[in-house]
Order: C-alpha cells, then sequence, then structure tokens
C-alpha cells in the first residue's frame, strides 16, 4: 500500500526458534513470537555507532512519530524478549523500559531497519496518555519553521 508508513513494500519477519546472537557480545534467547528478522537483515548484522548506540524512531499504528531514542543490543534484546520497548539512557547510562513509571507502555507491533542498518523504526502501539515525559502524545510538539506555502 501506498500509504502506508513503509511504503509498498511490506517487510517478512522470521518468528525465533534458538538463540540469536544480536551483537555486542549479547544474546537474546528467543521466546514464541519474537520477531529475530528484520526483513533480510538478522538482528545481528545490525550496525551500532562507536558507543554501541543506534537511534530508534518510534511510531504509532498510524504512522505518527512520537520519539526518538538509543537502544543497544541489550535494549534490543529485552525489547524482543518482552514485546514493549526499551532503550538506553545516554544521560541516566542504564536502561529504562519506557512507561515503567508512567504507565504509557509501547507495545511493539514491528521494528524495521533503514537501508544501512544503522537506525531502527519501531512502530507501537502507544498505551495511556502519549510518549512524551511531558505529557504529550508526541516528543515533536515544537515547530521551528512550517513551509506549508512553498
Amino acid at each position: 500500500r501506498d500509504d502506508a508508513p513503509y511504503g509498498s513494500a511490506a517487510p517478512s519477519f522470521e518468528t525465533a526458534s534458538s538463540e540469536t546472537v544480536l551483537g555486542g557480545g549479547s544474546t537474546c534467547q528467543a521466546v514464541k513470537g519474537a520477531v529475530m528478522g528484520l526483513g533480510e537483515v538478522l538482528v545481528g548484522d545490525l550496525r551500532y555507532g562507536e558507543r554501541g548506540l543506534m537511534p530508534a524512531i518510534v511510531i504509532d499504528e498510524e504512522g505518527r512519530v512520537l520519539m526518538l531514542a538509543y537502544v543497544d543490543a541489550e535494549a534490543l534484546s529485552r525489547m524482543l524478549r518482552d514485546g514493549e520497548t526499551w532503550f538506553y539512557s545516554r544521560s541516566r547510562q542504564e536502561y529504562w523500559h519506557k512507561g515503567a513509571t508512567s504507565g504509557n507502555t509501547q507495545k511493539v507491533l514491528s521494528i524495521l531497519t533503514d537501508c544501512d542498518s544503522d537506525t531502527l523504526l519501531i512502530r507501537v502501539r502507544q498505551n495511556g496518555a502519549g510518549a512524551c515525559h511531558t505529557g504529550s502524545y508526541s516528543c515533536f510538539t515544537h515547530a521551528i519553521a512550517r513551509f506549508e506555502d512553498r
């Protein structure tokens, strides 16, 4: 479908049946129904940056951008295991389960990677008020510029 958030190509997913190496020495014990392959890219082929992190863009079921966060192999392993979003906080230097304190959890529906396998696009079912710590549905609420007349 042309109106789908991912374009017309529908990704294919493989269900895990054994332990899969995620890179950086981390592994994820496969669980029933966990998505372990992202299209033709296996999670072990993902490219993390110098600090072992990768940006993750989170969108809702309709394709609206909710937030940007960072994952490493362990955060991705937790996400695949639990079916909810986990990230790595660069400022606190710790893992965080989105919604653990607020109740605004995110159920993972799909995880895609970009053409370079160095950025994730995570489609979620947003539970609760929204994704932003300010209480907004999206973290992207402040306009810098608008070019609607161009």
